[in-house]
């Protein structure tokens, strides 16, 4: 049957009538990528629902450990427009010299990505070039910077094919779940630089490339980061991370999770 055969909407639920659900489920698929603390997900494992959620936050926040009622999987992530780009193709898109070092920012314009430390971190070194790719409140900011070492491209849709023109990824958010964009990094071969944060530093662990800063250096700590990957090989483990989080992989495991977890359910 086709999905819309199989799936039916039943909007805003009262609490009771949830509760019916979570009790005649065989399964909650939690798909969110950016929850710090799902209390739906808390409701579903108190029913005895087993539950299936990606791997961002929520194992984080250690609310889900994988066992015999949960599960964590990898967030399936299409990163060939990002591995399909040579870096001096992406250069020659972007109007950038090939002997340049040039830093990346790609998300969302919002307080929580701190594109204001990234836009800290250009100015304290004017031999660098930098390219945001995103939108937002921040917007009005970035604009007032770019200039000749700037680029502002908004929510450009190519922007993983560019990824490939990065020395670095910088990633200065408060927190993540488990950022995409450091996937398609990963695929570009590019390290990510960010805080040791929930979510960045695991996805900089995950590539087994990437440099961490304090929280506390602010911008200096991001710049002394950049320095120490700048000419260091690609990150170890890029291929791997791409691999797992490939699509048709992750939904593969995902069908055979839910068929264990069903035919193991009491």
């Amino acid at each position: 049957l086709r999905i819309a055969e199989r799936t039916f909407f039943v909007g805003e639920q009262p609490q009771h009538h949830l509760a019916d659900w979570y009790a005649n489920g065989d399964l909650f698929l939690y798909t969110s990528l950016s929850e710090t603390y799902g209390q739906v997900v808390t409701e579903a494992l108190w029913n005895g629902l087993p539950t299936v959620a990606f791997a961002d936050e929520m194992g984080v926040s250690g609310q889900l450990s994988p066992g015999h009622d949960s599960e964590l999987i990898a967030p399936a992530v299409d990163a060939r427009a990002a591995a399909g780009t040579s870096r001096a193709d992406a250069r020659r898109a972007l109007g950038l010299p090939e002997d340049a070092i040039v830093l990346g920012f790609v998300g969302r314009l919002v307080r929580i990505k701190r594109v204001e430390l990234f836009l800290e971190l250009l100015a304290s070194r004017p031999e660098w070039h930098g390219v945001v790719c995103g939108d937002g409140p921040g917007g009005a900011r970035v604009k007032a910077a770019t200039g000749p070492r700037l680029q502002w491209r908004g929510a450009d849709p190519s922007a993983p094919e560019l990824l490939s023109a990065f020395d670095a990824l910088v990633i200065p958010s408060v927190r993540e779940g488990f950022p995409l964009v450091a996937v398609e990094a990963a695929a570009a071969r590019v390290p990510v630089v960010g805080f040791d944060v929930p979510g960045v530093h695991d996805a900089v662990v995950a590539a087994g490339g990437g440099l961490l800063a304090r929280t506390a250096d602010g911008a200096s700590g991001l710049a002394a980061a950049v320095d120490s990957v700048l000419g260091a090989p690609p990150p170890a483990r890029a291929a791997e991370l791409v691999a797992t989080c490939d699509p048709g992989r992750v939904a593969e495991f995902l069908a055979a999770r839910y068929g264990h977890m069903l035919a193991h359910r009491d």
